[in-house]
């Protein structure tokens, strides 16, 4: 990794060469960067073998209740499930206690209504079942209860976790193998982890390693060897095996097929069986009238399991029933997402007094429509739109500070001002606070309304062009990084266009192929001179006719004015002619310079009626910054659709709803997080509410091979 350090010096100096001779001043940040001391190095990089997925959920919403065995006995316990609305479905003693002659039910929590009744049984009941040795090897336990005198027989479970893993077969092709075991059907159960050694040549799996024996299982647990996750799987092989076989085979011109096609399988499956020890046994029925301790008896029904041992415990005065006479509702928490509690914001006319407050929901959102200037350029519409970043609640669930988001704003003009409201725009960061916007020439950035997200929508006419100013006003440096985890092995999204060494493929996390320089944590400015700046950004009309210059092409993205970068623009971008220079009416930007901060669009609109969108496409992280919410709606109206709604065949302009579907997941609680995604970086990519996207990848076939690397996937396994 020390070679990331020699080429960034060499490059840094030719880079610093030039920007001095301009006058500007670099300062330079000589913190080390720490890299991963070894492969499963967990402080810097996941643990690629397992066992952790790595995979997010937004916040869950939890049970939220608490039962209370009160009476003139001790020890009584029980817990309740939790079902739809709130609603207690079911209650499960925990324990028995004893000495009760009576006992009451009461529940405590967030929801109100539930009532319960208490079944005490006088005479001596198996109130808990101790185990003495834990045995080994079990496949399918079971406990008998046996002697005691007993009326009535108690019955129990016994339950444990893996504590063997037998490989009985290798299989063979696999390229990231992980292993999956069957989640545990106990009550608290623990799922088991663990990771395997393999023949990285052949794909062989050479044997199975127990991480974590989890608990709570009543049978051995079936594990599967996948190639790589439930969630990810990678199925890649099957097709280059297919691939190869069609290189192998002939064209028959007369025919015009492919001759010799064979059915390709070239992953045999592993094969891996588990067995468990006893760690716990808990009483189903408590069973009644015992004079004398009963014995307990496990044995395994499927396998070979020897050695458990227990000890049963009677006392009399158990509560042996809880009997649910009312299911109350509301007991679950307010941490997780809940549907359909908030309304939809509506469109609205910022320009209009009272308008947007009119279309304004429950959380303070509505989506504003642009309103145009229709005097700059006579016969077209035109704006000027900017992108800032944003805090914005998107549910009542979610924390109420807001989910950290890349939105665009219409910026106030001679145009405006009379209905503007002239919001001084700031840059919320990932830390909480905020920074002001400026204009590039180190003014204040003023705007017509707040930004909201899926905004300003833009209300277009057949054959009518729109011309947009836009404005990058992102903040910059290690500030303007964007907030979700970026691959940069992604074509585009890490190191510029500089002629430079090929990494080299160790074969390992420590290499340069598979730990890029650029995805690298709190870089130096030198390194970061290296890299494409996370606040590139453009406009692309989705759907739109429009001319190549004003596409929005994935080489057509700015930076912020003041980003301190070596490529400020990219190598496509171009401006409207008459926009720009002399040509530009008064107090139209000049966007010309490359470090400007500013980009002209021109929208011809030469389309029937529909609803697009216009959203972010640069190069390399176009997904993250849309995800991120950079995206916003764009309506053609024509003469054909007015007619239809002037006949009724269609509603009017003031009852429409633009629907727009994102699929979003949220960090949800460090609890949580621990489970679904213990690599997840809280200082780097946002805290609980902020928006989650994954970071762990799946690796190229050949990973020094550019063009594999992004073909279907990557590994990422720098921080």
């Amino acid at each position: 990794m020390y070679k990331h350090k020699i080429l960034s010096t060499t490059v840094f100096i030719l880079l610093v060469v030039s920007l001095l001779s301009g006058g500007l001043t670099v300062n330079v940040d000589a913190t080390p960067v720490p890299y991963p001391a070894s492969p499963v190095d967990e402080s810097v990089v996941p643990h690629y073998f397992g066992p952790y997925p790595n995979w997010g959920l937004s916040a869950l919403t939890m049970p939220d209740v608490a039962v209370t065995i009160s009476g003139d006995g001790t020890g009584a316990a029980a817990t309740a499930t939790v079902g739809a609305g709130g609603a207690i479905t079911g209650i499960t003693i925990t324990n028995p206690g004893s000495n009760y002659t009576s006992a009451t039910v009461s529940f405590t929590g967030a929801g109100d209504g539930a009532a319960a009744t208490a079944v005490v049984t006088s005479s001596n009941t198996v109130v808990a079942i101790n185990v003495t040795n834990p045995g080994a090897n079990y496949v399918q336990p079971t406990v008998a209860i046996t002697g005691g005198g007993a009326t009535t027989d108690a019955t129990a479970t016994a339950y444990g976790g893996v504590n063997s893993l037998t490989l009985i077969d290798g299989g063979s092709g696999y390229t990231l193998p992980t292993v999956d075991f069957d989640y545990p059907d106990g009550v608290d159960g623990v799922q088991a982890k663990g990771h395997v050694t393999w023949d990285t040549v052949t794909g062989v799996i050479t044997g199975v390693v127990i991480d974590n024996p989890g608990s709570g299982y009543s049978r051995a647990p079936t594990v599967v060897i996948r190639d790589g996750t439930l969630f990810n799987p990678l199925n890649r092989r099957q097709f280059n095996a297919a691939q190869e076989a069609r290189q192998e085979s002939f064209l028959n011109p007369g025919a015009g097929q492919l001759q010799n096609q064979q059915k390709v399988n070239v992953l045999d499956d592993a094969n891996v069986t588990s067995t468990i020890d006893i760690q716990s046994i808990v009483v189903n029925t408590y069973g009644a009238g015992y004079t004398s301790v009963p014995t307990v008896t496990i044995t395994d029904t499927l396998g070979g399991g020897t050695q458990a041992t227990a000890e049963a415990v009677i006392d009399v005065g158990a509560v042996s029933a809880i009997n649910l006479t009312n299911p109350g509702s509301g007991y679950v928490t307010g941490t997780g997402i809940k549907k359909f509690q908030d309304e939809l914001p509506l469109m609205c006319d910022p320009s209009v007094a009272g308008d947007c407050a009119a279309a304004t929901n429950n959380l303070g959102q509505y989506v504003p429509l642009g309103v145009p200037d229709t005097t700059t350029f006579p016969g077209a519409d035109y704006y000027v739109i900017a992108l800032v970043q944003h805090r914005e609640q998107l549910n009542s669930s979610l924390p109420a500070e807001g989910t950290l988001l890349r939105e665009y704003v219409q910026l106030e003009t001679t145009a405006n001002a009379s209905w503007s409201e002239s919001i001084p725009l700031v840059n919320h960061l990932l830390d909480g606070t905020t920074t002001p916007a400026m204009m590039p020439d180190g003014t204040q950035a003023i705007a017509v309304s707040q930004p909201h997200y899926l905004g300003p929508i833009i209300q277009a006419n057949k054959d009518r062009p729109v011309r947009i100013v836009f404005y990058n006003l992102l903040p910059t440096g290690l500030e303007g990084d964007l907030f979700l985890p970026v691959d940069t092995t992604f074509m585009g999204s890490g190191m510029g266009p500089m002629e430079m060494m090929q990494p080299v493929d160790q074969g390992s996390v420590l290499d340069e192929v598979r730990n890029p320089l650029c995805g690298e944590a709190n870089l130096s400015m030198m390194d970061r001179m290296m890299c494409f700046a996370q606040t590139r950004a453009t406009l692309h009309l989705h759907g739109g006719i429009s001319p190549w210059i004003s596409d929005g092409t994935p080489h057509q993205w700015i930076t912020p004015a003041d980003e301190m970068t070596s490529w400020p623009e990219g190598v496509a971008v171009r401006q409207v002619p008459d926009m720009v220079g002399l040509d530009r009416p008064a107090g139209v930007p000049d966007c010309s310079a490359p470090d400007d901060g500013c980009m002209t669009f021109y929208y011809t609109n030469q389309q029937s009626a529909r609803f697009m969108f216009y959203h972010d496409h640069t190069w390399g992280i176009t997904r993250l910054n849309v995800y991120a919410g950079e995206a916003a709606g764009y309506i053609i109206r024509d003469e054909t659709e007015t007619a239809l709604i002037d006949s009724g065949l269609l509603p009017s302009g003031q009852h429409e709803i633009p629907l727009v579907v994102q699929d979003k997941t949220f960090v949800s609680s460090p609890a949580q997080m621990a489970e679904l995604d213990p690599t997840w970086d809280y200082t780097r990519w946002g805290s609980e509410g902020d928006l989650w996207y994954e970071h762990v990848y799946m690796p190229a076939e050949n990973p020094a091979d550019p063009s594999g690397m992004s073909s279907y996937g990557r590994w990422f396994y720098g921080p």
